[in-house]
């Protein structure tokens, strides 16, 4: 979880790409699968997990750019992502409702992961579902502790930003870090 990953679930379909999400507790043989079966070009990473995303980019024949987020020296072989956020706003072009906007993999407990294509629909009915059991609203505050690369995660993300509500990313949940923020 990060501002990068909510800004570009956000940002990635609303200009016509489809985005995925990653579940690096994953092997990397089952990320690599994932990487081939959606032909994945561009990977934004943290520092953290920068070694795997290498070792994906140099194995699986679509993956060309890694976008490092949140490093303050960024290696020549990565692309900061600040650069890709930074300049004036542009207007999204508008996209076709019933378009790909994401690709959600299952775990794979019965075998090589599934790619769950979700459109633009899917995506907000998801978040309109989340609105009517958690009642979301404009001066609420939504503390994210539920990963991101999960429908779970990211249908908070839509609905918060379709009330106007105030976000509050965690990376990771840590009961101390919870409390914290609360």
């Amino acid at each position: 979880n990060s501002l990068a990953h909510a800004e570009c679930f956000l940002g990635v379909p609303a200009f016509g790409c489809v985005i995925t999400d990653l579940n690096f507790r994953l092997a990397e043989e089952e990320l690599a699968f994932m990487v081939d079966d959606c032909e994945l070009e561009l990977m934004i990473v943290d520092s953290e997990r920068l070694v795997l995303a290498r070792s994906l980019r140099d194995r699986c024949a679509s993956l060309h750019k890694l976008v490092l987020d949140g490093a303050r020296d960024c290696p020549a072989d990565c692309i900061p992502y600040e650069r890709l956020v930074e300049g004036e706003p542009i207007a999204p072009p508008g996209v076709d409702p019933r378009r790909p906007a994401a690709i959600s993999y299952t775990g794979g407990t019965t075998g090589t992961p599934k790619g769950v294509m979700l459109s633009h629909d899917n995506l907000l009915a998801n978040a309109r579902h989340n609105l009517l059991a958690t009642g979301h609203g404009t001066g609420d505050r939504w503390l994210h502790v539920c990963p991101m690369i999960h429908v779970a995660g990211t249908a908070n993300v839509l609905a918060c930003t379709i009330v106007g509500a105030r976000q509050v990313v965690l990376r990771r949940f840590a009961a101390a870090a919870v409390i914290d923020a609360i």
